[in-house]
């Protein structure tokens, strides 16, 4: 059962007012762009734009003292030797490298946004469809519950049953009827949130969930999406950047035959290059190794999340079997309707649980892939 709609008009009901409908739901992009996390990442991709130009304008300007400088040396002006042309030139490669290394970044780490708020909707989504199937079962129980109780009564008047017994009833009845606010304010709760999550101005607004099917693809061996991982995630595309750049400041000092290193300033300057270059090298390590355990373990959770979820439909085709012959024993009078209600209760908690396990391994299925390409989703 792919789409199952579990909306319903709530009428004055414990003097907590009505839930409208509304079309079916289910988390997409096109959800996301409603959310403050995709507006707010919108207006960062904005600030690097802007960010983008000052630095533009910064390597022009020492671009333009450097000719300045070179052009008042050739008239005897000024002397403009390498003590100051060096320093000079770095500032202008940190520059350039800067306007090129963030953008560059911004743009996965955008990208990288905008899944993780879809990975969030998702996790709401999935609080959300809990909450209403829950509400839900615990109405039906209640009403199972009132209607035993009205039975235990007809008993009682009869002689049939103690009145300690009628007592119980009544207590189950009550205990069921206090299961079902709390699960409706629980609903509510969680409606309200998701609702404000998306930007909807009906903090009530009840929806029809698209279910989904889980997704069994087959996965390539781990070492596949390790180094995928390695060759694209944000995080090594950032470090990656940065050894680059400092790298090739230490390539320019070491340029012309050493001849820049035959100045004890820029000899002093050079080893702090050094510094940098072994810095963010080690960095580098760092996060290579941090990325290959967290796609180990991520590689993992999928797994053991495709088993929950495929025990979980066994499980539930044993017992929808199970209610099938259960079904067949009350028509011929060897069960009673309530028996089988509660049975047919039971299961419809474990078709809530499958449901929810389905949406929980898709989503880790998603994390796992994202977390090996551009990522990270933890």
């Amino acid at each position: 059962m792919k789409n199952k709609t579990i909306a319903l008009a709530l009428a004055g009901i414990l003097g907590f007012g009505s839930l409208s409908s509304a079309a079916t739901l289910a988390p997409t992009f096109n959800l996301v762009r409603q959310t403050t996390g995709y507006r707010t990442s919108e207006m960062v991709k904005e600030q690097v734009a802007f960010n983008t130009i000052e630095a533009k304008l910064t390597a022009n300007s020492i671009l333009s003292q450097i000719e300045n400088l070179e052009d008042l040396d050739d008239k005897g002006f000024v002397k403009f030797g390498m003590e100051q042309e060096v320093p000079l030139r770095i500032s202008l490669m940190t520059a350039q490298g800067s306007l090129n290394h963030s953008v560059a970044v911004m743009d996965l780490t955008h990208q990288n946004t905008t899944y993780a708020v879809y990975l969030g909707l998702r996790d709401l989504y999935m609080g959300l469809y809990r909450a209403r199937e829950d509400y839900r079962i615990k109405g039906e129980t209640l009403a199972l519950k009132e209607a035993g109780y009205a039975l235990d009564q007809e008993k009682y008047r009869l002689g049939r049953i103690s009145e300690v017994a009628l007592m119980e009833a009544e207590v189950e009845m009550m205990a069921a009827g206090v299961d079902h606010i709390e699960a409706l304010n629980q609903y509510r709760t969680m409606l309200e949130t998701f609702n404000q999550f998306i930007h909807n101005d009906d903090p009530y607004e009840e929806y029809t969930y698209t279910l989904e099917e889980p997704q069994l693809m087959t996965l390539e061996p781990v070492d596949f999406y390790v180094a995928r991982a390695l060759a694209n995630r944000v995080e090594m595309v950032d470090v990656l950047g940065r050894v680059a750049m400092e790298n090739d400041k230490k390539t320019y000092y070491e340029s012309e035959d050493g001849r820049f290193l035959r100045s004890e300033v820029l000899t002093e300057d050079y080893e702090d290059q050094l510094d940098e270059v072994f810095k963010v090298m080690v960095e580098l390590e760092q996060t290579r190794e941090a990325i290959t355990l967290e796609i180990l373990k991520a590689y993992d959770q999928v797994l053991i999340a495709r088993g929950d979820v495929l025990s979980l439909q066994a499980t539930l085709a044993e017992q929808e079997g199970r209610l099938e012959n259960l079904k067949l024993q009350q028509d011929l009078g060897y069960v009673t309707q309530t028996t089988y209600q509660e049975v047919a209760l039971s299961i419809e908690n474990l078709r809530m649980n499958y449901h929810l396990a389905v949406m929980s391994y898709n989503s880790t299925l998603y994390r796992f892939l994202f977390a090996s390409s551009t990522g990270p989703a933890y």
